[in-house]
């Protein structure tokens, strides 16, 4: 019974440690897309708005999976 207790508390911490991370990042590249792509200058002339979390998110979420290493190094 110990033995499952403590997967099952090691499974939550890395499942809590894996949403703090990913709101960290998401977090993170709302704010750089915010600060680099939506001066007053952008936005006039290109009509760019600044965008939300969610969108940050899945932004990450997609360069992520587009841009991970699987290969080896060996």
């Amino acid at each position: 019974m110990e033995k499952f207790l403590k997967s099952v508390g090691i499974g939550i911490s890395a499942l809590i440690i894996a949403t703090l991370l990913a709101t960290l990042s998401a977090w993170f590249v709302m704010l750089l897309i915010n600060w680099l792509f939506t001066p007053t200058a952008l936005m006039a002339v290109f009509g760019v708005a600044k965008i939300g979390f969610w969108k940050a998110w899945g932004i990450s979420f997609l360069t992520s999976m587009l841009f991970k290493s699987t290969g080896s190094s060996k």
